[in-house]
Order: C-alpha cells, then structure tokens, then sequence
C-alpha cells in the first residue's frame, strides 16, 4: 500500500479504515464501520499495531500530538460512515451523538508511580486496580445561551469538558458581557464518569504507600469497568487548573482523558459448543493415539523436542483459536517458551534456495539481507528483523500449505556444518541440529541432521500449491528506428510461455551495444512451426529470419533482430545473456498459474527433451543446473516427481563437460506428464507406450510396526490383507516399502 505523505492526517486515517486488510485479506474495520451503523454504535477500536504497519507517521502522531490526531481520525470515521450508510449519519447528527475512533494496544504503556511532566499531552497508557467509581453524570458539550437582556441565541462548545459562557452578545444592538443563561433542554450532552486508578499490589514498592491518578471516562466508555477490576487504562494526560494561582506555586493535578478501556482480568465464559465439535471431541476420547496428538499440539510451530513437550503436555496443552462473542480471539496454541543455543535449529547456509507463496524461488542470503535492511537489529551473534513474507511450508499432517514468516535471522555458523543430499538430487547444506521429517510408526516426526544416515526416508512434497498471478508489468524502451517494433503482451500468456520454454531449451541472445538477436535452432519442422506460432502470438506479426541447414549443422536457424525484443528478454530473466550454463526459468513462469507453466514445460521438453520407451522415461540435459531444479518445481506443481543428476558428454566443439540431467523415472508420473502436458511430432508418439506401474520414490516408509497392529487387532492373517502374502509379508518385516 502506497501512503501519500503530503496528504492530511483525516484523509490518511480514511485510507488506513478503508484500505487496512488482516492476515486473511479481510477489510476488518470496513466490516467493523458497516456493523457500527446496524448496531446503532457511536465508537469504533482500533489496534495500534495495525495502525503501525500501515501508516507508521500517522501512528507516530497519535503518540505525539494526539489532541489533533484524534480529531483528524473521529472525522475520517464519519466520512466512511457516510459512505457505507449516510442516514445513519444523519439521524445521528439530529440525535446530536459523536463518533470516536478509540485505540487499543498502546505501546507508550507508563507505570503509575513514573508519571511525569514529560508525559503531559501525550497519549500513555497506565495498567492498575479500579479504587473508586462515580456515578454517571451528564457533561455539557454543545452549550446553547440566551442573553437575558436581549434574548439572542448562542451557541458555544465547551473545550476540555470546562464550562464556558459567551464572551458577550453577539447581537449588534446590545453587545453586553451577559448575563446568560443556558437552556439545558436545548443544549447537547455526553455522559461522564469518573474513575480512580490505582497501582498492582505486586508492582509497588516495599513499604510505600500506592499511588493514583484520577480518570474521566465520557460517552460509550462508562459503566465500560467496575471498582475492583484490573485494566489498562489509555488516553491523554491532561493538568486540573485548582482555582486562582496567581501568588502560589504553579503546580497542577494530572488526570487522564481516556480513550480505551482494556479489562486485564480473566473471566469464565460459556460458549457454545456446536455439534461437529462436539462430535471431534468424542471421536478424540477415544483415540489411541490421543496422547500423541496433545505432544503434538504443543507448540506445533516448533519442531522436534518431544521429550520436552510430553513433559510440558503433562500441565498444559494446546486446543483450538476460540472467538468470544465481543470479537477478541484466544489462542488455542500453548505460551510455552522452549529456549537453546545460539545458532541452533532451523539454521541453512546462504544459498539455501527458498520456494515463496507465489512461486519465485530465492536465496536465503538475499531474503535476509533485504528484511535486515530496514529494521535490523543485533544480537550476541549476529542480526535479526521483523518483516512478513508467505512462503511454503509444511503442516502438522504432512501437507504443504503457505505460511508467513515473520523473522529472519543470520547468525555464526557452527563449527560443522551437514550437507544432505537426497536421491531426487536435492540436496542442502544445514546447521547439525536441523529437524528433518521422517515417518515412524505411521507418524511423522523430526530428526536432527546429525542423527541421519545414509538409505533414510525424508518427506518431501509430492505436489504443490501456490498463489500464481500472470501479471506482466514491464516497460521496455522503444528502438530509435521505426523497422520492426514490438507488440508486447500485457499479462503472461500461454504463448508466452511457450515461446520462453524453446528460448530456454533450444535458444540464446546475441548482444552488442546497438542490437540485440534472438535465435533458436532446431531440426523438426512441427516444433519450428509450433516455435513461430508462440512467437507471433506473443509479439505480433514479427519480423524473423529462417536460415536452412547447411554443412556441418543440420538444425534450421530462426534469428529475429530486435532490440525491443532483446531489451524484454533481459527484463524478463537476465540469465538469458549469461550463457547456456546460467541460464534458469523467468521469475514470471515460476509464479504463473498451472495451465500457463505446463506451456513452458512442454515447449521446453519439445526443445531440449528425450523420451525413451525401452526405459518409460523422460529426461531433458542441459548445462544450468539452476534451470533444471527451476523446471523440477514446475513439475512438482502439477504433482509431477523427478530426479535430478549429472553427466558427462562431449559437445561438438570441445572436450568432455558436466551436464545435468533431469529425469522422470516412476511410469506413473511418465503417465502423468503425458496427460497433462505431452509433446510434439515424434517425442509425443514414444509417450504412447503401455508398462506396469512399479513406483520406487513415491513411498510410504517406517509403516511394518503400524500394518502389524492394525492387522492384529482385526484378528487378521497376512494373507487377508488384499495382496500376496509373499509381498505383504515384506511390508511388514520393513524391508521393503509401499507405494502410494
């Protein structure tokens, strides 16, 4: 969100009421506005904390200045009423009620006994005991006087809740100081209280006597606490003027004008159990496994330590977010603090490649690096910040969802460091107490880095989901001459796609300081045409150049001469000018949406793939490893697996060079990729072979002691299980493993 600085306090409050979204992407105080207007309210609360991170300047004077601030926000919140609902607006001007926009959350919270000088006309909060409670009392705001002499009529406010009469008639023919009287039928009216509050027993000093600070409470606050409760008390500290001064000393008794009231005390509430939940709650009693899941509740954000957490779970234990009927929400998650070295836990090294919500992949040493800019702060070894950023993760129950991650750490490595490398090829570099995820027993837990081995089993994804746009936001400057301009598409299209699959198989760029030359080779005349067709569907009818085959090369060329075009591409992925062994998928792909990358993934295996029907596999080698890990999380977005190696061959014009090789090994994934995304002329025909399935990477490992329990406790046989005896018997025994 984009905030005009030059615009005034009222107008950045409205954009901040209309325009704020939760975590969820709703408008909350758009709904909080509309449920104002059906319920009759006359305030509205606002979070700091939300306030904070959207406008921090207007936040920022709320503390400082927040008389003015105040002012700018109860007349931002009457415009968006009159928006959603202008008669409400109106029958409450005639009513002659006021709209507040009251804040909770205050940061600025000041204990009682350190109240000072310094603290005058600014917004505080204080937390302490309701001693004493008025009763309510009606406060004149709007005073209406009548001229005894005269009987004209005026109208006076009344500032700071201190009585006020007019200075003198304004009626030209009389002009008198007065008197005056004021017509209390005619005049409006807020209700008052006051309140007393008190320091915490706990917080005061041994052998001093607690002190207090009187408090008003006006309009919808009153009757809002009660003497005896604990609570955070907000607003501004203003000074009560005693009489005359004139001769004596110049001291004042400090009030607080509030603003909000927060209770600190717990009470018990009834809610509603509805009956689904009561359902799960009867279905949980009778788990065997219920002791397991209550470990499992128990700080789910952290992984691993759950010799801790069984303890912990033996006091205390997580259940499920409640929201009471005033909106506040409790956290069904635990307050458990779990505390251990420096440096420790979920630790990767710099060029850990991390998957975002949207797609793009990026390094952990860049992500860090940007948050630690804006908000850094240090600590004994090393930096930390605070920052919001959606990027994939792994639930409880296995599941990739994604999550936002909100710090970001780079700290001193240790002394050793674990690298993993898995027989997809993945592989990643991690500090020695790094959880990775394995299934015992039918469950899943986590394993330190140091305690793995060699042949065992890590959960990976299978397929993932992200949040894919196809916006395409990119200006590309115009060539001086007028021969050959370019008709960019607007969003990222199929075409598009298609084009930068062949571009990155079969493709590459010339660049010199005055031109730019886009070329593709090729041998197949299906795919050079299906090569042109993505190519004019993306940019026009655009001028190109076919040269044929000749000695020594057999593959057509395809050259366009265009700048433009050049100047796109390198906006698009600057990898494209980096040579064959940079080359890497464009972030534009990696975050588009499904149907758009199976384009990209299909020209780019037209181009660069293999398909053999003796192995039932399909591979595509290139010399960027960085392209085929980004081509691999294509797959994997559309549930695809594959395997990643590296060869060695031998170009046409040099020795032998190391080459990776993407692969597709599992029959049901060849499958797979067939129906989704198939190929072109003969590569597509070789998909069209019959096999029998006999998947070996999508497995379900460490299950033996789970199959014979649940077998036994149906008094079952081997042989009843559905399958040979002789093949279950080995899933059993754990030396062989199912598939899905």
């Amino acid at each position: 969100m984009v905030i005009d600085v030059h615009s005034t306090p009222s107008e950045r409050f409205r954009e901040f009421l209309q325009a704020y979204q939760d975590e969820n992407g709703r408008f909350i105080y758009v709904e909080q506005v509309q449920k104002m207007s059906l319920e009759g309210l006359t305030s509205l609360t606002v979070n700091h904390d939300d306030l904070l991170r959207f406008d921090p300047m207007i936040a920022k004077s709320l503390e400082e200045e927040p008389e003015d601030t105040f002012k700018a926000a109860d007349e931002a919140l009457v415009e968006v009423l009159r928006i959603e609902d202008p008669m409400f607006v109106e029958n409450a001007k005639e009513e002659k009620l006021e709209f507040r926009v009251r804040i909770g959350n205050i940061p600025n919270q000041v204990d009682l006994r350190r109240l000072r000088s310094g603290h005058l006309g600014k917004l505080i909060a204080i937390e302490g005991i309701i001693i004493r409670q008025s009763i309510v009392k009606p406060l004149l705001i709007h005073g209406i006087f009548q001229c005894v002499r005269c009987g004209e009529t005026h109208f006076v406010d009344q500032e700071g809740g201190y009585y006020a009469e007019p200075a003198r008639c304004m009626n030209p023919n009389c002009g008198k100081n007065g008197p005056f009287t004021l017509l209390t039928e005619e005049s409006t009216y807020t209700d008052l209280q006051t309140i007393t509050v008190q320091e915490k027993p706990e917080t005061l000093p041994p052998g001093q006597i607690p002190r207090s600070v009187p408090a008003r409470l006006v309009g919808d606050l009153v009757d809002s606490i009660r003497a005896g409760d604990r609570a955070v008390v907000s607003g501004i500290l203003r000074m009560k003027v005693k009489g005359k001064q004139r001769g004596k000393i110049a001291t004042f008794d400090p009030w607080l004008d509030v603003n909000y009231v927060a209770s600190s005390d717990k009470e018990f509430e009834e809610i509603d159990i509805d009956p689904d939940t009561e359902q799960k709650i009867l279905d949980l009693s009778t788990d065997i496994n219920i002791h397991r899941k209550i470990i499992r509740s128990l700080a789910p954000s952290i992984y691993g330590m759950e010799t801790i957490k069984e303890a912990l779970a033996t006091v205390l234990f997580g259940g499920i977010t409640r929201t009471t009927a005033d909106g506040m929400k409790q956290r069904g998650e635990s307050n458990i603090l779990l505390i251990g070295d420096p440096g420790t836990a979920k630790c990767v090294e710099p060029g850990t490649e991390i998957y975002l919500g949207n797609g793009e992949i990026r390094t952990i040493e860049d992500i860090v690096e940007e948050k630690l800019q804006n908000n850094s702060k240090e600590i004994d070894d090393g930096y930390y910040a605070s920052g919001e950023l959606p990027i994939l993760t792994m639930d409880k129950n296995g599941k990739v969802q994604i999550a936002k991650s909100n710090v970001f750490w780079k700290r001193t490595a240790p002394n050793k460091m674990y690298q993993v490398k898995m027989s997809s090829g993945r592989q990643i570099t991690v500090t020695p107490t790094h959880p990775f995820f394995i299934t015992e027993d039918g469950f899943i837990r986590s394993k330190e880095a140091q305690e793995m081995a060699i042949g065992d089993f890590i959960a990976t994804p299978r397929i993932i989901s992200v949040n894919p746009s196809d916006s395409l936001d990119i200006s590309v400057e115009t060539g001086k001459t007028s021969a050959n301009h370019i008709q960019f598409p607007s969003y990222v299209t199929k075409e598009l796609a298609c084009f930068l699959g062949y571009i990155c198989g079969d493709g590459s760029i010339q660049k010199t300081d005055s031109s730019r030359v886009v070329w593709f080779s090729n041998n197949n005349q299906e795919i050079i045409d299906d090569y042109l067709r993505c190519l004019n569907g993306s940019f026009g009818n655009i001028n190109y150049t076919i040269r044929d085959s000749r000695k020594g090369k057999y593959a057509k060329d395809i050259y366009v001469s265009s700048i433009e075009l050049g100047r796109f591409l390198e906006q698009i992925s600057p990898s494209f000018y980096k040579g064959a062994q940079n080359k890497a998928v464009p972030p534009i792909i990696m975050s588009a949406p499904n149907p758009v990358i199976k384009e990209f993934i299909r020209s780019y295996f037209n181009a660069d793939g293999t398909v053999s029907r003796t192995r039932g596999t399909i591979s595509a080698t290139s010399a960027s490893e960085k392209l085929l890990k980004d081509v691999q999380f294509l797959l994997t977005r559309l549930g695809i697996l594959s395997q990643l190696g590296y060869t060695h061959a031998r170009s046409q014009t040099s020795a032998k060079k190391k080459y990776y090789r993407l692969t597709i090994t599992s029959f049901e994934h060849f499958k797979k990729f067939k129906n989704l995304i198939g190929l072109n002329s003969y590569k597509g025909e070789r998909l069209d072979i019959e096999k029998v399935s006999n998947t070996n990477i999508d497995i379900i490992p460490g299950v033996g002691k789970l199959l014979k329990e649940i077998r036994t406790s149906l008094n079952l046989y081997q042989r009843q299980m559905g399958l040979n005896r002789s093949t279950y018997q080995h899933y059993e025994r754990g030396d062989r493993n199912p598939s899905r």
